[in-house]
């Protein structure tokens, strides 16, 4: 019950996300996905610049968020700790103490301090009331592996009881506010949707969806040991291009796929999202990410000049199926090649890199709807090495809603059991499908 409940929470703040890229529209709350915080401010940040700052043989890097709210001013840093290339755990015992000095050194002469201790959770930290120019209540303590320091600067003194609720409303965020939060600071730049007038082959079609689709979202649902995961999530416009994928790796978001087009040709922009060490899935990466420049902790920067991070150029046969598909980073280097090769309803997709040198290949037996009946994945002399055979539960419309993956055994021989099983939930478009089909 657990498990059903976690997914469909999720499901639900994506639902709110899809709608919309402004993650806080119907919330005061400010959420930071990289350090997994949250605070009542009243709305986004007015100010975010870079921390970078050492004290004795330790790095602090994060960032610094600043509100200006009239008579309050609100400042929070949150920055992960390296002593030397050592990340530090556990910041309250060893950086906190000299954090809560350092900020003491630098109050001027005049500044009166008064110190009492501060419990957060399970980090000893501390607080300390200023008064001078400007009174201030500030509360140095961590969250996980991350250094908190939170402010808050008043003119009277009698203010700083009145907002002192401001800090205490700094919490944790759930799984699911932090899942939602890491793909709004991660998604990258949105590419131009200025589709070239020629005949384009529908990316709903090549995938085998009918209909107006506008989501496709695949979740493995739980089996007894894991919970329910969402595995990859596409976004399609009117005409059946992809706008938007993100691809989940337990249940964290992982990389994020903006499509668009540049100069009449098809362009996408990859984003990594990054988790502090120690935080996120276990492992390395899903995919192969290429054309993107990505910040730990605040999404990914793009020079001025990068307009995309891959350009994708397919050539169609006279059935308008993709016979050669090439990728070229925006410098107009090729980094891989994908060669069609068809046989009734079977086809053969050989992938090699700009040298020609093989990278994999597959051949896929198809239904009449294009939807994968059967996988064999080749090894570079053409030998089958592995094989798949899946079924599929279909909805109304004639979109599969649930996949079931059979692996061939020794002896060629398919198990009984599904090796998986994915889920599916589709949304629609409103109006009237009126894509340009092949």
């Amino acid at each position: 019950m657990v498990d059903c409940i976690f997914i469909r929470s999720l499901i639900l703040a994506f639902a709110i996300l899809s709608g919309s890229n402004i993650l806080h529209a119907q919330s005061d709350e400010f959420h930071y996905g990289f350090g997994g915080i949250s605070i009542r401010t009243g709305g986004e940040p007015h100010h975010v610049r870079g921390a970078v700052s050492s004290i004795d043989s330790y790095t602090l890097t994060g960032y610094w968020f600043d509100w200006e709210n009239g008579d309050h001013q609100i400042r929070l840093l949150v920055a992960s700790i390296f002593g030397g290339r050592t990340w530090i755990a556990k910041p309250d015992v060893e950086v906190v103490p000299k954090w809560k000095a350092e900020f003491v050194r630098q109050l001027t002469p005049k500044t009166t301090v008064k110190e009492s201790a501060y419990t957060f959770q399970n980090s000893k930290g501390f607080e300390l009331r200023t008064s001078g120019e400007r009174h201030a209540l500030t509360r140095i303590f961590s969250i996980r592996s991350h250094l908190i320091a939170a402010s808050i600067y008043v003119d009277k003194p009698e203010d700083v009881d009145s907002y002192r609720r401001i800090l205490d409303s700094i919490r944790t965020l759930t799984h699911v506010e932090r899942t939602v939060a890491m793909i709004e600071e991660s998604t990258p730049p949105s590419i131009s949707q200025d589709r070239p007038k020629e005949f384009q082959i529908a990316d709903t079609t090549e995938l085998g969806l009918v209909g107006a689709v506008r989501m496709v979202r695949d979740i493995a649902p739980a089996d007894g040991k894991v919970e329910s995961r969402i595995v990859h999530e596409i976004h399609f416009d009117n005409d059946g291009f992809k706008t938007r994928e993100i691809l989940f790796n337990q249940n964290y978001p992982d990389v994020i796929t903006a499509w668009g087009w540049h100069e009449g040709k098809r362009v996408n922009i990859q984003s990594a999202v990054n988790y502090p060490p120690g935080e996120g899935p276990l492992g390395g990466r899903t995919t192969i990410i290429t054309g993107s420049i990505s910040i730990p902790g605040f999404g990914t920067v793009f020079g001025i000049e990068r307009k995309y991070g891959n350009r994708i150029e397919t050539e169609f046969d006279s059935s308008n199926r993709p016979l050669v598909r090439r990728r070229f980073l925006n410098t107009g280097s090729l980094t891989l090649v994908e060669h069609f090769k068809y046989f009734g309803s079977e086809r053969e997709i050989r992938t090699v890199d700009s040298s020609g040198g093989f990278m994999g290949a597959i051949r896929e037996k198809l239904d009449a709807k294009n939807n994968v009946t059967e996988t064999k994945t080749l090894s570079s002399d053409g030998k089958v090495f592995e094989s798949t055979r899946f079924e599929y539960e279909f909805d109304s419309k004639g979109n599969w809603k649930i996949k079931k993956a059979f692996r061939k055994g020794t002896g060629g021989r398919i198990t009984s059991k599904p090796a998986s099983v994915v889920q599916r939930e589709i949304r629609y478009h409103e109006q009237q499908d009126q894509r340009r089909i092949g």
